[in-house]
């Protein structure tokens, strides 16, 4: 993760509930407090603990791995496949969609899916400027998380359409027309 490193990670163990419960809460907290971003990128890892050791989250460890892979997919430099394995050295920041792959799986963390959805949202309309959004230098933060969401209940669509702001840079932040 040479390009664009991330100096906060917040950890949590992928097998444990109450574990991603609570961090999907302290993502809420960092962007209503508006820390998720230094110099207009995206500073927040997500990985597992489940191991007894920090480890980079893999679409393999999902369930919901086929639905993360469409989400990824639908973005501007799409073509992910299983077989894409997130290290220290590449330049996968896929972690936010990992996570909520993995809550998805569990139907008791909808309400809190909800309101980390309604976080980025919010964030998202504060900054009303992708130029302040971004991952990395192709993907805006939040798409593919809400996009997952979507498609896992049609009455969370509403997060994904509100996420899309006024002021989209059409010009750089495009390939996000079919989600």
């Amino acid at each position: 993760m040479d390009s664009f490193p991330k100096s906060q990670i917040i950890e949590f163990n992928r097998t444990d509930v109450t574990s991603i419960e609570q961090a999907l809460v302290t993502y809420q907290t960092k962007l209503a407090a508006r820390q998720a971003f230094k110099n207009s990128q995206f500073d927040i890892a997500f990985m597992d603990i489940s191991s007894g050791q920090r480890q980079h989250l893999q679409l393999a460890d999902t369930a919901q791995a086929e639905l993360a892979l469409q989400a990824l997919n639908l973005t501007p430099d799409g073509g992910y496949n299983l077989q894409n394995i997130v290290t220290e050295k590449s330049s996968l920041y896929i972690s936010e969609a990992l996570l909520f792959a993995i809550a998805l799986e569990h139907d008791a963390l909808k309400p809190q899916l909800r309101r980390t959805a309604q976080a980025m949202v919010n964030y998202a309309r504060y900054e009303n400027d992708t130029s302040e959004m971004w991952v990395d230098d192709m993907r805006v933060f939040g798409a593919e998380a809400l996009f997952m969401m979507a498609m896992q209940d049609a009455e969370d669509a509403i997060y994904l359409a509100q996420f899309f702001i006024p002021y989209w840079d059409d010009e750089h932040a495009t390939g996000y027309e079919h989600m």
